[in-house]
């Protein structure tokens, strides 16, 4: 009931208001009208603040945060090409520490293990007929 009486009470003041605006002079209303068009785009929100503007901008930052963060597997290959360069320094330093004794030791074991990979490929290898 209460509702009733209420869209009754706002039917009536608006067509009082609609008669009066009928009487004001043509300047008073188009003021009226300016001033009222003037709150309709105040009460607009800025294209800024719009929610495709906001999903767009927060595409973009997730962009540009992935786009910055470090490729792993490039770290992880610098530590291994890094720690094989050590390794190699570290023989080569053990190398020139040896006598020629030894030295020629080692050249022996380097010549047995090459001859040992040489029989092995020829025991691969297909026999020709």
């Amino acid at each position: 009931m209460k509702h009733d009486s209420d869209s009754s009470i706002q039917e009536q003041t608006n067509r009082a208001l609609n008669r009066q605006t009928a009487t004001l002079p043509t300047a008073t209303r188009q003021r009226l009208a300016d001033a009222r068009q003037r709150a309709l785009r105040a009460g607009r929100k800025p294209w800024y603040w719009q929610p495709q503007f906001a999903t767009a901008c927060s595409v973009l930052v997730l962009t540009l945060v992935w786009w910055q963060l470090p490729d792993t597997t490039h770290i992880e290959e610098q530590q291994l090409v890094s720690q094989h360069n050590e390794d190699a320094i570290d023989a080569f330093t053990y190398l020139t520490t040896l006598d020629e004794t030894e030295q020629d030791i080692v050249a022996d074991l380097e010549f047995a293990m090459w001859l040992s990979q040489q029989s092995e490929l020829d025991h691969d290898l297909p026999e020709r007929g």
